[in-house]
């Protein structure tokens, strides 16, 4: 009789079915810069066909993998758990209706990317994230941390060939804000990755420090305030002798980052204001991590704390205009005195605030299943922090606070996946917790 060989048997239907959804998910919340990454390799910038099947792409695989997850996404939603109820029809109408506001209100490409983003990357992101088993929430942090890893090493291979360069990110095109949170989604999953030796214990704690520096040293404020929310957040369902080592990890970590940004010329971006529009985001892909180009610095400074309180200013002022169905998506006009001084006056821009975007973009129609789709996604992990704690809590509670800290400072709804995917890992394990217990 003959047998399989042991590589077709590594390969088979089992394993592509339990590896290739948590190792997609880790690609879709924190794999962007490899595309960026190979166009840099062979002498190529982003366009819009090329960024668009890339999407394309990863928004297949999601699907995939919920198709082979699809008995798990099943079962929980027939639980009836109310977080996971509610969640998933909150999300069919948000999602709906930003789309429907997309055709009817909105105008312009910016608008139209984001919603291809919302139907290509983040509705199957989330549709993943709930059909993810709990065995497989392990793989898919272990391949987050994997990717930050990466990225940080990338970085610190273009910060050694060039010291001073004082430049936000170490791939062309990759927004400062992305540079940061890239390796700072790393340093959350790894603290939900339980090391089997003492060798990867020891190896975890060293990465949580590196790709900690590695966060703080692209000179990006928000990615560094979310990844600390988060690591405050992960502590409550750490056990103490592995906060008593992470702990340390990550203040060592934040400290060699700030000074590395001395060397490198980047501090100034962190402790007060920003030279140029470097890491401002105004044309909105630098916050939801897409195709920004790198800017070359101006003398005059600009703050980017400033022109976000310009932003939520002017949106919160023009709410009661359209209170019910909004001013569209991606209809902000920038008039702010620093669009002025760089030459963008009059462009439209999103209000890098989520929670305000739908108010603001998509009126009450939108905001009220936005705040249900929140409300969802706390009540879970609010409900399973009554239970024993365990390494998938620890990661969705984690990836939630960051993500949640993300999209109030510089968040657009549609391009919020990794939200979208925490929200729907923390009903999806509780109902799987609920269905157990009945």
């Amino acid at each position: 009789m003959a047998t399989r060989s042991p590589a077709v048997a590594v390969i088979g239907p089992h394993s592509t079915a339990r590896l290739l959804p948590p190792w997609t998910l880790a690609l879709s919340l924190n794999g962007f810069f490899l595309y960026l990454a190979a166009l840099r390799l062979v002498g190529r910038a982003p366009r819009t066909a090329t960024t668009g099947a890339w999407y394309a792409l990863v928004g297949l695989l999601c699907l995939v993998g919920v198709w082979l997850n699809r008995e798990t996404l099943i079962r929980r939603l027939a639980a009836r758990s109310r977080p996971a109820t509610t969640y998933f029809l909150a999300g069919v109408v948000l999602a709906g209706w930003f789309l429907l506001n997309v055709v009817l209100l909105s105008h312009g490409s910016l608008s139209r990317t984001l919603a291809a983003l919302l139907v290509l990357w983040t509705l199957p992101s989330a549709l993943l994230a709930l059909s993810l088993p709990r065995e497989a929430i392990r793989p898919a942090a272990a391949g987050i941390g994997a990717l930050g890893v990466l990225f940080a090493l990338i970085e610190l291979g273009v910060l050694a060939h060039d010291p001073h360069a004082a430049r936000f990110s170490p791939i062309a095109h990759l927004d400062p804000i992305s540079a940061g949170q890239i390796p700072a989604l790393g340093a959350i999953a790894l603290l939900a990755v339980t090391p089997r030796t003492r060798m990867q214990e020891v190896a975890r704690t060293v990465a949580v420090a590196v790709l900690c520096a590695s966060t703080v040293l692209p000179g990006s404020r928000g990615p560094v305030v979310a990844l600390c929310v988060a690591v405050v957040v992960a502590v409550a369902f750490l056990r103490r002798r592995t906060w008593l080592l992470l702990g340390p990890a990550v203040v060592a970590g934040l400290v060699l980052g700030y000074g590395g940004t001395r060397l490198v010329g980047s501090s100034t971006y962190l402790t007060s204001s920003i030279p140029g529009a470097s890491g401002l985001g105004g044309s909105g892909s630098e916050s939801s991590g897409k195709t920004s180009t790198q800017q070359t610095p101006q003398q005059t400074p600009i703050s980017t704390m400033h022109i976000r309180r310009e932003w939520w200013t002017s949106a919160v002022e023009a709410i009661p205009g359209a209170p019910i169905v909004g001013h569209g998506v991606a209809m902000l006009v920038d008039n702010t005195p620093e669009a002025k001084r760089m030459g963008v006056a009059g462009e439209r821009t999103y209000p890098h605030n989520s929670p305000l975007e739908s108010l603001y973009s998509l009126g009450l129609l939108g905001a009220l299943p936005y705040l249900a789709l929140l409300v969802a996604g706390i009540a879970a992990l609010v409900l399973l922090g009554r239970r024993p704690a365990g390494p998938p809590l620890v990661f969705a509670a984690g990836l939630y606070a960051f993500a949640f800290v993300s999209s109030n400072l510089s968040g657009e709804i549609g391009a919020d996946a990794p939200l979208w995917a925490a929200g729907a890992l923390a009903v999806g394990l509780y109902a799987e917790a609920t269905a157990a217990s009945r």
